[in-house]
């Protein structure tokens, strides 16, 4: 059978498998492989210890449901949380898929219900890592958002306590559209004056005309 590659740079994308059956755990390593992904494999303590030790975290597990106890312990953002700095997508026997379904979202990114297809399994990884970043990137953009907001509180501090009237007198100016259209007027004026289209806006005494009759 003709496997596709994965359309992302799965290359550089680490899987790290916890499956303890041995059978499972070679098809599905076989099959992710096919699509680029690079497979570690662990599902004891001191597996997944080890691994922490001489690489970076994955940036994916793939887990056995009766392993996420262990998962989390090693890769939860605190102690004792269920939240994993690592997405998992969780590997179910068909039994057990509805004690799981309610920790999708938390804690869990998805569920693949065993048999499955490795092409499936593989959508699956590309798909969640997908939605990882993405959170990941509107939690960056929320984070600079908190820190321009605090930073604008700063500078409104410092204007009040160095210029007098405060910040909130000497930032009151005229709107952007007045100020706009007071700018367009001038420059309306200026070249009508130069054009002599008008005159300058000043006035003369003139006498009347006197009449030539002796």
């Amino acid at each position: 059978m003709t496997t596709q590659a994965s359309p992302n740079p799965a290359t550089r994308i680490t899987v790290l498998l916890m499956e303890p059956d041995w059978m499972v755990g070679e098809y599905a390593s076989a099959g992710l492989s096919q699509h680029g992904y690079r497979i570690l494999r662990g599902s004891t303590p001191d597996d997944i210890q080890k691994l922490k030790k001489e690489t970076r975290n994955p940036d994916i597990l793939i887990v056995n449901h009766n392993l996420l106890k262990l998962a989390e312990t090693f890769f939860s953002r605190t102690p004792g949380g269920a939240e994993s700095v690592v997405p998992i997508v969780l590997l179910v026997g068909l039994p057990d898929v509805q004690n799981y379904l309610a920790r999708v979202g938390e804690g869990i990114d998805d569920i693949v219900v065993k048999p499955f297809n490795t092409d499936q399994l593989a959508l699956v990884v590309e798909r969640v890592i997908l939605d990882r970043r993405v959170q990941d990137t509107l939690e960056d953009f929320k984070q600079l958002a908190i820190r321009l907001q605090d930073e604008n509180q700063r500078l409104r501090a410092v204007l009040n306590q160095r210029i007098p009237g405060g910040a909130d007198k000497v930032l009151q100016t005229t709107s952007p559209v007045e100020t706009k259209e007071n700018a367009r007027q001038d420059v309306l004026q200026s070249y009508a004056e130069q054009t002599h289209l008008v005159q300058p806006t000043t006035t003369t005494k003139t006498d009347p005309p006197q009449s030539n009759r002796n």
